[in-house]
Formats: C-alpha cells, sequence, structure tokens
C-alpha cells in the first residue's frame, strides 16, 4: 500500500492493509448503508455497485468480496435490515412484557384498582 493510500485510510478512521475482524464488520455495514443511500435516489434496476463502492468508501473489489453480484447485495440488504427490524421488534416486545409485569406485581401487592386499570389497558394496546 502506498503512503497516499495509507494516509486516506488513516483520515478515514481505517487502519492501513488487512482490516481487523471488527473493522471488516464495520466495512461490511458501511456498504450496506450506502446501497441504502444510493437506492434512495435512484431504483433497484439502477443501482450500480460501483457507486455504492464509492459512497462507502470502499473499492470494488472488497464489494466483490462479499457478495458476487448486484442480486446478492441486495438480498444482503434486506436481510440486514430484516434483522435490524425483528431486533427493535423482540426490544419493544420484552420491554412491553416487562412493564406489564411490573405493573401486574403493583397492582398484586398494593391491591390499586387504578394499577388493574392500567395493566388492562396495557394488555389492551
Amino acid at each position: 500500500m502506498g503512503n497516499e493510500a495509507r494516509e486516506n485510510a488513516r483520515k478515514r478512521g481505517l487502519s492501513p492493509g488487512r482490516p481487523t475482524a471488527t473493522e471488516a464488520e464495520q466495512i461490511e455495514e458501511r456498504l450496506l448503508a450506502a446501497g441504502w443511500e444510493v437506492l434512495a435516489t435512484s431504483n433497484p434496476d439502477k443501482l450500480s455497485l460501483n457507486q455504492v463502492a464509492r459512497q462507502a468508501h470502499a473499492s470494488k473489489k472488497t464489494l466483490y468480496a462479499r457478495w458476487s453480484d448486484k442480486r446478492e447485495f441486495m438480498l444482503a440488504m434486506l436481510e440486514n435490515r430484516l434483522d435490524a427490524l425483528l431486533m427493535i421488534f423482540r426490544k419493544s416486545t420484552r420491554d412491553r412484557n416487562r412493564n406489564r409485569e411490573h405493573i401486574l406485581r403493583a397492582s398484586l401487592s398494593v391491591g390499586s384498582v387504578s394499577c388493574l386499570r392500567r395493566l388492562e389497558s396495557s394488555l389492551s394496546g
């Protein structure tokens, strides 16, 4: 790697040479995020992987080392987005269940009618 390439890598917060496992994961996340950014300004048929690589400050070689073609890349974009949405859903479900359990315990320990009403509205909402 030349001096200019090393300096550019440092400016982008990357280490020169082979990336660490953490950096490799970050590169993949940057590529997927760049895919969504590029897709926001074009339709799926016109999505350019060259443009995605430029947007992510990565090389085409880096992108094609992970995905063999546009179809595979777009499937990875969807899978990544669905995984993120599922995590949000699971967290909100866990939080809601914790809140319901907390309200139930409070209503049983205090015997308060208002706590029971809050529980009822929480379960129906």
